[in-house]
């Protein structure tokens, strides 16, 4: 096939799903408890600061979570499209049916 397609970038997509996957378990991976005890500790009536803080930490926390999930959707999509463009004439079927089975 000519550069330019798809299959001339089956090395990308490659790499693509360690990446993906490696940065979805590194925001997995977040936490921020320590960031509001801080806060608490540091300022006067900081415990108001520090619930407010503490909140917004939860928020992000969730949002990590999800981009966790959608890096790791990002790496399972790159390696089934990999898959895809290795495969051999014959295996194709058998991987298309796989992924849409009847």
């Amino acid at each position: 096939m000519p550069d330019g397609t798809i299959r001339a970038d089956a090395d990308r997509i490659a790499s693509a799903v360690a990446v993906f996957r490696e940065s979805g378990e590194r925001v997995a991976e977040v936490t921020f408890p320590h960031v509001a005890a801080g806060v608490a500790a540091a300022l006067p009536g900081g415990s108001a600061i520090a619930s407010a803080l503490d909140r917004a930490c939860g928020a992000a926390a969730v949002c990590a979570t999800r981009s966790s999930g959608r890096l790791t959707g990002l790496a399972d999509f790159a390696e089934q499209a990999h898959r895809f463009l290795e495969a051999r004439d014959e295996d194709f079927a058998d991987l298309l049916a796989q992924v849409a089975p009847r």
